[in-house]
């Protein structure tokens, strides 16, 4: 027995195409959901999007432009390890060479590392202005553990 597809379109085979969507009249019904439910795009919404776009680009060249700045300043300031000696439990003795301008005053920080590459002291070291633009420094940094190094951190 062979069935026919009935005649009234109540079982149609589903449509295809744009122009086939078509309401109960068969007349034919947009398939844009914007244009069928009257929503329109705002220009204020893509007004408001490049602004904040322009506004994104703009903190992010200043604060490049602000790291440049700083990064340059230091710049003129170089350090170079030279050695260590640990002292026992308690302390570790960090020597090393301090290039800047004489008029610059300095602070150096000096970092002691157990085996596990933990910090077990710490020493922030004033470099005074003055005298030669080179200066060989051994400076001690006191530790709470054994220390299996000692090193400079950072001079600025």
């Amino acid at each position: 027995m062979i069935l026919s597809a009935p005649t009234d379109g109540r079982h149609a085979r589903p449509p295809t195409g744009a122009s086939a969507v078509r309401d109960r009249q068969g007349d034919p019904v947009p398939t844009d959901l914007d244009a069928r439910y009257g929503r329109v795009r705002s220009p204020g919404r893509r007004r408001r999007a490049t602004v904040l776009g322009v506004a994104a680009g703009v903190v992010v060249a200043l604060a490049f432009g602000v790291w440049a700045a700083v990064t340059q300043w230091s710049v003129d300031v170089h350090w170079q390890q030279i050695g260590y000696v640990v002292e026992g439990d308690a302390a570790v003795q960090v020597t090393y060479d301090v290039q800047r301008p004489r008029d610059r005053v300095l602070t150096c920080r000096l970092r002691a590392l157990d085996e596990h590459k933990t910090a077990v002291g710490i020493a922030s070291v004033t470099v005074p202005a003055g005298g030669p633009s080179e200066v060989r420094r051994t400076d001690v940094v006191r530790t709470s553990a054994r220390a299996v190094t000692g090193l400079v951190d950072s001079c600025g």
